[in-house]
């Protein structure tokens, strides 16, 4: 259902629960008792204590109780963890990554998140911010991020970015599909229009993700050297533009990865789709290095 983080974080969290209250009466009805609520969410978590720190794209989740709300209206223990980190341990259980022992997962989106996956296990580290690749710097003096930092990944490579970047290029009088696809209104430019022009062999589009590739390579050579993961999965609804994108980034991983014998061909589609959050969410039960949260 649709957020409306517009409305803060008393009526989000409302939704949540209306959410939780249509799924648990489904699975009782069909599966019997509830024995637990898996919790993925965007930003920085204090998942030990259910807590929300911050989340850059919901307006006042600052130092928030997420998972208190939960326990209270249901009873059962409560798992939270980062969205991308989620998404991470579901490839990793279910999806792309299933076999790996390293691996590690880049999320493209309003954001670029990602997760990280070290002996089999998923590492959220003391502070909760290992896999924050979309906040690796890749150009100091680049734009501003929503973190409140310059030239992130992901100020370049989420969705912001990406529009901006077309935009750009348009503004120089080039030809280009993308125009049309966005009712002539260049403010009306989004990932998915990009993606859909390059579908069509617009040089524009193409240009714009090669650009992209090229600093998401730049990141991926980055997470390689320290990690050295048996793969990188790359999913979110940004890396549904397919080969225009993942050709440039695994070009540029090969030029640039020379410490090791990093395999760019490790570097691969996701396959859960949108239900890998929820599905990394369940899985987070299935862990128990990671913390829950009981009733009180």
């Amino acid at each position: 259902m649709p957020t409306n983080s517009d409305g803060g974080f008393a009526s989000v969290m409302e939704r949540i629960v209306d959410l939780a209250e249509d799924v648990a009466t489904d699975g009782q009805a069909r599966r019997g008792a509830v024995s637990g609520i898996g919790v993925a969410l965007a930003g920085n978590l204090d998942s030990r204590q259910g807590l929300c720190r911050f989340s850059p794209n919901l307006p006042d989740w600052r130092d928030v109780d997420v998972a208190g709300p939960l326990t209270k209206r249901f009873g059962v223990p409560v798992r939270m963890c980062n969205d991308a980190n989620c998404a991470a341990l579901a490839e990793h259980r279910f999806g792309a990554g299933r076999g790996t022992t390293n691996m590690a997962m880049l999320t493209l989106g309003t954001g670029v998140g990602g997760g990280v996956i070290v002996d089999g296990r998923l590492k959220i580290g003391p502070r909760e911010g290992m896999g924050e690749f979309g906040h690796i710097i890749v150009d100091p003096d680049g734009p501003e991020c929503g973190c409140g930092n310059q030239g992130c990944l992901e100020a370049f490579c989420g969705a912001a970015g990406i529009a901006r970047a077309a935009r750009q290029l348009l503004q120089q009088g080039r030809d280009s599909a993308i125009l049309d696809l966005a009712g002539d209104d260049i403010l009306a430019i989004t990932p998915r229009v990009v993606s859909d022009a390059a579908a069509q062999g617009d040089a524009v589009a193409i240009e714009v993700f090669e650009r992209i590739g090229n600093l998401l390579g730049i990141g991926v050579t980055s997470l390689a050297m320290v990690l050295d993961p048996d793969a990188v999965i790359i999913g979110g609804q940004i890396a549904q533009a397919g080969e225009p994108l993942f050709a440039p980034i695994r070009r540029t991983a090969r030029v640039r990865a020379r410490m090791i014998p990093f395999d760019a061909d490790c570097i691969v589609p996701a396959a859960l789709g949108g239900d890998a959050g929820a599905l990394g969410a369940i899985a987070l039960f299935g862990d128990d290095d990671l913390p829950e949260i009981q009733p009180s």
